[in-house]
């Protein structure tokens, strides 16, 4: 018996999809080793496997680059909290102008 795996619609190409094919039952899902991951290449993915065997099928797709980056980058939590640190001083600055400006026009108005 062969096992396939094919996207639902052949047009969306989902990069980096790895499948896990194992017989540990007691595994939750996506927990398979790492040297137990095979890349699914052009598409799709075939196993032969016995009609009496009892297998279970695990599909995973890795995630973005993008992120795992970004959580691990200093300089980007030290620009990030600078920018935040540099908006907020200019808006208490505006604000600051803001009240200064109108008890200068209600003293003229009195």
């Amino acid at each position: 018996m062969k096992v396939k795996v094919l996207p639902a619609d052949p047009n969306i190409r989902i990069p980096n999809i790895e499948i896990c094919f194992h017989r540990n039952a007691s595994l939750a899902i996506g927990m398979c080793s790492q040297g137990q991951w095979e890349k699914v290449t052009k598409g799709s993915w075939v196993r032969s496997m016995s009609p009496f065997d009892h297998k279970l099928l695990d599909i995973r797709t890795a995630s973005s680059t993008l992120a795992s980056f970004l959580s691990k980058s200093l300089a980007f939590y030290y620009s990030s909290a600078m920018a935040v640190g540099i908006i907020l001083v200019i808006l208490m600055i505006l604000y600051q102008i803001k009240k200064h400006y109108f008890q200068e026009i209600s003293c003229l108005l009195l």
